[in-house]
């Protein structure tokens, strides 16, 4: 901090920003662009942590716009990929409409020193999973496919 004060500052002013949207929109629908807000600033600290050897490819659909969903569903999965990559990461995530249903897609290189079975060992994804069932239950389609080298999820929720 006594080296970057300004970024320093930065930093602290994301994590406040994402500490608040988590703080006071638990469990509330929201217009997805507050969704998209989230994830960009999740992904500003990421890239000030790891821009070295960061490979990025974010794309987000224009029609994207005043669909309303329930809060964080896409971060648990944007930390995961960033948490589970080795070193040189790539990683790329689409987030877009399809008629009524919002479609998450991401994909990240995976470290070839953690075992395939690890990603099923922590809470996030299952917590992700009976999150689903009781807030989008018949309106959402989960797929998760972990290999060698990768790990891909798509995610699509259906909106009114």
């Amino acid at each position: 901090m006594d080296e970057d004060i300004a970024g320093a500052t930065m930093i602290v002013e994301i994590f406040s920003d994402l500490l608040r949207y988590q703080l006071y929109n638990p469990d509330e629908m929201v217009p997805i662009e507050q969704e998209i807000q989230c994830i960009n600033s999740y992904i500003q600290l990421q890239k000030l942590r790891l821009s070295e050897n960061l490979d990025l490819k974010v794309t987000y659909d224009i029609e994207l716009k005043d669909q309303k969903i329930y809060t964080l569903w896409f971060l648990p999965l944007i930390e995961n990929a960033f948490k589970y990559s080795g070193g040189k990461l790539y990683l790329n995530m689409e987030l877009g409409k399809n008629g009524n249903w919002i479609e998450f897609y991401i994909k990240n290189s995976k470290d070839s020193l953690l075992e395939l079975n690890k990603f099923q060992q922590g809470i996030g994804l299952e917590n992700l999973r009976r999150r689903l069932e009781l807030i989008y239950p018949n309106k959402h389609s989960l797929i998760i496919h972990a290999s060698d080298v990768d790990f891909k999820v798509i995610l699509k929720l259906k909106y009114a």
